[in-house]
């Protein structure tokens, strides 16, 4: 194999291994470029377009079609019947959601407005008669809470003309199967499945284009309850109607829609509640005033923190007298049982499984995920124990990204009754505020009993998401559990901040890859210019180097005779021309007698 070959085969070996190399990084690092499929300048084409016939009322689609052949009279009449079924008027929906209710009662008919409820709905129905809406009818769902909420409403607005019905197609229930999933609320799908039907007719009913006889602009008030306004919102929208649950809405919040006669529909607001002030803001398992109650509790939390820090320190300056007192366990009892009850009062729990099927089915309004009241047995006990990673007490907690963790959860029964471990859960929140959900983790079902003096643990485990690397995060701990009674308990177990870090592998791929195709890079450079600078330099030297051509001998003084014999020399020397040239000819005979008689 010549030198040149190997040198072609090298650069395309080479060359190849860095483009192999950049192929890999492009598409493994987590810096690699977004596709962009359309441009939002230049040749955008909607992923989703708009259905002006969505309500099916279009004047188009109300009319028989003209035939091909139709003579201009024919089109005359057709053009002036699409007129006649045109809508004229423009329909604003105006959606309620009903105030605060008692959440405890088995029945619908206990399931009344709190004092809380029943001022947000006060204050709702003043906000209706300050912005002089000129509603004409009101439409109130058949279930006890809303019919409180429409009658305080309609007591404030005080107007006798408004027209007031009643309809149980927009009684709460479960519209469809939301995504994502939650934990804590399971329909059964037979639930979905007769609910969304009743859900969907009541969306037909009320949501439409104005009929053509109707001359006004309407405005219609719709109060019902959180799972219909958000199903009516991403249906009306033409939303995915399963991102429902992704909604949250205050109680005795205004959402307003408006349907233009063309079939376009406009949000003009969704969940509004700032005419309330801040202590009657409320969902179904949040109430503003519990936050408050809850800071002040954790102002004082803050000043055992620093009692207890102290404590440590004087146990540190002691160490003797640490050694000869069981020093394990008195931390483990000052860490667990002291600080975990405070965190139970710092901050508000998941509400638990809803044991009652029927209150989740027949109308509870469902909110996704959002934290209630943390409500603890006095006859039981939780400690918590990290397993991996492990974790001292005091110290922020540090989680591996992309590694599953795991932690032991006690539970010790000091009462008479037996209590039944249920279910265990967990979730990431907004630091900031620990009422904004990052991520849920799945709940875990156990259903352990524990027998009075007796204790229990329990294993639980979830993976957070190497993406999250990096970042602080709330994490939220809760265990459900109820007693021998049926009384559902939730206790929080863990709710601190934490920091997700990234784990150092030692061998990083693309890093490696990364150098490879630098290195081929540079390998490939100097093999061109190697080429480059052997070409140009044998181009050089076949312009100054010149062939020599043989051209013979011009003078006949240079020519050597000496190896010619004798008897040649002479014939040369006689010969005509005296230049030698002629070289004289002997028969064979008179060469071999000259050879014989050794005349050189």
């Amino acid at each position: 194999m010549s030198f040149r070959l190997y040198k072609k085969l090298s650069a395309i070996g080479m060359g190849s291994l860095g483009g192999i190399s950049l192929y890999y990084f492009l598409n493994t690092s987590e810096s690699k470029l977004k596709k962009v499929h359309n441009s939002w300048t230049t040749n955008y084409t909607p992923s989703v377009k708009w259905d002006s016939n969505w309500d099916h009322r279009a004047a188009t689609s109300l009319s028989k079609p003209l035939s091909k052949d139709a003579t201009p009279e024919k089109e005359n009449a057709f053009n002036e019947k699409l007129e006649k079924t045109k809508s004229k008027a423009t329909r604003h929906l105006i959606m309620i959601r009903h105030g605060q209710y008692n959440l405890n009662g088995a029945t619908d008919t206990e399931r009344i407005l709190t004092d809380i409820g029943r001022h947000q709905a006060k204050l709702t129905g003043k906000r209706l008669a300050e912005l002089k809406i000129p509603i004409d009818d009101v439409v109130i769902s058949t279930m006890t809470r809303a019919q409180e909420t429409g009658k305080i409403i309609l007591k404030e607005l005080s107007d006798s003309k408004i027209a007031i019905s009643h309809d149980s197609l927009i009684e709460e229930g479960a519209p469809i199967p939301p995504e994502p999933k939650v934990g804590h609320w399971r329909p059964e799908q037979s639930q979905f499945f007769q609910d969304g039907s009743r859900i969907e007719a009541g969306f037909r009913a009320h949501f439409h284009r104005a009929d053509p006889n109707q001359e006004k602009d309407s405005y219609t008030v719709l109060v019902c309850h959180a799972n219909v306004i958000r199903y009516f919102v991403c249906r009306a929208l033409q939303f995915p109607p399963e991102a429902w649950l992704r909604i949250s809405l205050h109680n005795a919040s205004i959402s307003w829609i408006t349907i233009y006669p063309n079939g376009r529909v406009i949000l003009r607001s969704l969940g509004d509640a700032g005419h309330m002030p801040l202590k009657y803001l409320s969902t179904t398992c949040f109430s503003y005033t519990v936050l408050r109650r809850k800071l002040r509790k954790k102002v004082k939390f803050n000043k055992n923190i620093k009692m207890k820090s102290t404590f440590l320190l004087v146990l540190l300056i002691l160490p003797t007298i640490i050694l000869t007192l069981e020093g394990n366990k008195i931390f483990a009892h000052a860490n667990e049982d002291e600080i975990d009850e405070d965190l139970v009062d710092v901050e508000n729990e998941n509400e638990g499984d809803n044991e009652d099927s029927e209150s989740a089915l027949v109308g509870d309004d469902v909110e996704p995920d959002e934290d209630s009241e943390s409500t603890t047995s006095p006859d039981a006990n939780t400690h918590l124990l990290f397993v991996r990673p492990l974790y001292t007490p005091g110290s922020q907690l540090e989680l591996p990204g992309g590694v599953p963790v795991e932690f032991l959860i006690g539970f010790l029964n000091k009462g008479k009754n037996d209590f039944i471990i249920e279910t265990v859960e967990a979730s990431f929140r907004y630091p900031m505020d620990f009422n904004y959900f990052i991520q849920n983790f799945s709940a875990i079902g156990y259903n352990r009993e524990v027998k009075p003096d007796s204790e229990a643990t329990v294993l639980y485990s979830f993976l957070p998401s190497e993406s999250f690397a990096g970042r602080p995060f709330g994490l939220n701990i809760a265990i459900n559990y109820r007693d021998s009674n049926g009384s559902p308990y939730t206790e929080a177990v863990f709710n601190e901040t934490v920091l997700i870090t990234e784990v150092d592998e030692g061998f990083d791929g693309e890093t490696f890859f990364l150098y490879v195709f630098l290195a081929a890079i540079v390998i490939l450079l100097l093999v061109v210019g190697q080429q480059f600078l052997g070409s140009f330099g044998k181009r050089k030297r076949s312009q100054t180097v010149r062939k020599q051509v043989e051209t013979g001998t011009t003078n006949s003084t240079d020519i050597d005779y000496d190896w010619l014999p004798a008897q040649t020399l002479r014939n040369l020397q006689n010969s005509p021309n005296g230049k030698g040239k002629i070289s004289p000819k002997q028969s064979p005979r008179q060469r071999k007698a000259k050879r014989a008689a050794g005349d050189d």
